[in-house]
């Protein structure tokens, strides 16, 4: 037994009498040490262990720093200080200051290159990827090494060598159910749907109660439906992607959610502007999307075993657990009392009694004999890495998405472009124009609107006067003529002869149109006179019009005498 670093056995004889409980049997087991060699760092890092482990971690750093001061270039002390700072991350500052240390005094020493890469994790790529090539040359059979190289890989866009180091990884370990989980994590991110799905399916077998993983499960798993795949590939090139560069120019600091919602908004107000009141079918359909698919994703989990319900009562549960644990604990450290075994000291027959009931196992000489063959292998040449064995399955096609992108396109082009364009529905013009523009011969676009003058006046005269069909065929256009001659003995035109011009307008500014308001205040009559190019071209009067077209000029005619 080193005089320096615990020994696992003692490490995981340590944790079993906290879980169990026996807070001071787990101190008794660090101070014996101690007091079997006051000078070795051995017990004092034992002690500091002991402080982590019930969440006393000011406590856990004076002993362990007791430990590094007595051995302060040490190997098995710098690495396994370095390691448990790690971990907890209760003083960074010491971490990284171990960790140039250890670099400086062991560079063959793979675990400090690859502490050396998590270092400069968020500082310097170039650094860390060095660092981590290292760690990797000097023992490429560690998987955390592999895994957490693919991930910066991924990170700096670089797939392809990510996946094969990520392969390695898992080759080395399968089971491994972090890098599992954030392996497919990162094929959720990558949208391959299936091998997400194959490394979730697996982190979920080894570990089911993992509250971690059972949320990665309920993101990944609904994405076997072909609805829910569209929406999350539609998702992200529609808000994700374009959401994450505007939140990149704001240096990440913005809310990423009113990022998305303000994209939302924006990009609703687009599509309206160019596809007109068609697009709120689209829009609302999009919107209405975020519930069904909630409702899908809520079907498939509950067919998979995990409900609302469920992970509302395990939460709950695992609350009620630390809060009884921490009680314990805290009730164990405030007494004085013995443990019911007063002899603190184990033989090594009870050493591995307690050990299989740890592990799990009877054939505690089979595990002391796998943990030396390990050692011996470390000792040896590097071997090769053995070949990935799950292989990637085939990945969904994105179809779906795809015919979704080209129907807004073809939709798009068909209004917007110049060849599918035959402009706004045509509008009939005014009678009265018409006829001004068919009688108007190329000399006549002067438009002098002089010949219209006294024209109303005159045509009123020649009624009172009873004029001839002559006289009166003269002054009226001569598709409107037959109207006035058949109606000559009508009350109408009677009350036309015997009313005043009230108001003449020319709405037609630079045409020969012109429109005069009589009204007879005696028989209560008002009516609206047309002129084009000196000829009277309709009559526009309550009782008298009987189109809708003459119905509707008259309101607008009314609408501007008024003004």
């Amino acid at each position: 037994m080193s005089l320096y670093e615990p020994s696992p056995n003692e490490v995981m004889l340590l944790g079993h009498y906290i879980k169990q409980g026996e807070y001071v049997r787990a101190e008794e087991l660090a101070e014996d040490a101690i007091h079997g060699n006051p000078e070795a760092p051995r017990g004092y890092f034992l002690l500091g262990l002991y402080h982590h482990f019930i969440n006393q971690q000011d406590e856990a750093l004076v002993w362990w720093d007791k430990a590094l001061a007595l051995a302060p270039t040490n190997e098995d002390v710098l690495s396994t200080y370095t390691h448990y700072l790690f971990f907890s991350g209760i003083n960074p500052d010491k971490w990284r200051e171990l960790v140039f240390t250890g670099i400086k005094h062991y560079p063959d020493n793979s675990y400090f290159h690859y502490q050396y890469a998590q270092a400069h994790l968020n500082k310097d790529h170039e650094i860390s990827l060095a660092a981590y090539e290292e760690a990797i040359r000097l023992d490429p059979q560690q998987e955390d090494y592999l895994a957490n190289y693919s991930m910066l890989l991924y990170h700096l866009g670089r797939k392809k060598e990510a996946e094969k180091y990520e392969q390695l990884a898992l080759s080395i370990n399968p089971e491994h159910v972090q890098h599992l989980l954030r392996f497919a994590e990162l094929a959720y991110h990558f949208r391959k749907y299936k091998k997400a799905q194959m490394l979730m399916d697996e982190a979920i077998r080894l570990a089911p109660d993992n509250e971690e993983v059972r949320q990665a499960y309920a993101r990944i798993h609904p994405t076997r439906n072909i609805v829910v795949r569209t929406k999350n590939d539609l998702d992200y090139f529609a808000l994700i992607l374009p959401g994450k560069w505007i939140w990149k120019a704001f240096k990440e600091k913005v809310n990423i959610f009113w990022i998305l919602l303000f994209l939302f908004f924006i990009e609703s107000t687009v599509l309206y502007l160019l596809l007109g009141p068609s697009s709120l079918i689209l829009i609302g359909a999009y919107a209405a999307s975020f519930y069904i698919i909630h409702r899908f994703k809520r079907s498939m989990l509950e067919k998979s075993g995990i409900t609302d319900k469920e992970e509302t009562l395990m939460k709950e549960q695992t609350e009620k657990n630390q809060k009884a644990a921490i009680q314990e604990m805290r009730a164990a450290i405030a007494s004085d009392a013995q443990p019911e075994n007063n002899d603190p000291s184990l033989t090594q027959e009870e050493l591995e009694q307690q050990l299989a009931k740890m592990w799990q196992t009877e054939n505690i000489s089979a595990v002391k004999a796998r943990m030396e063959d390990k050692e011996t292998e470390d000792t040896t040449d590097n071997k090769p890495l053995a070949p990935f064995r799950p292989a990637p399955p085939q990945e969904y096609s994105q179809w779906p998405f795809f015919v979704m992108f080209a129907a807004v396109l073809i939709l798009f082009g068909v209004r917007s472009l110049p060849m599918f364009d035959n402009g706004p529905e045509p509008v009939a013009a005014d009678t009265d124009l018409q006829e001004s523009i068919q009688e108007a011969k190329p000399e006549d676009f002067t438009f002098d609107t002089e010949a219209n003058d006294d024209v109303v006046q005159h045509f009123i005269d020649l009624l009172k006067e009873d004029a001839t069909e002559e006289q009166l065929t003269e002054l009226v256009s001569s598709d409107y003529s037959s109207t006035i001659l058949d109606n000559m003995d009508s009350p109408f035109i009677q009350a036309i002869a015997a009313a005043e011009i009230t108001k003449e307008i020319e709405p037609y500014k630079g045409l020969p149109i012109t429109y005069a308001l009589v009204t007879n205040e005696q028989e209560d009559v008002q009516a609206i006179i047309g002129v084009t190019s000196g000829t009277v071209s309709n009559i526009y009067a309550e009782g008298w019009s009987t189109s809708e077209a003459d119905l509707a000029k008259l309101d607008e005619l009314m609408t501007e005498m008024e003004k």
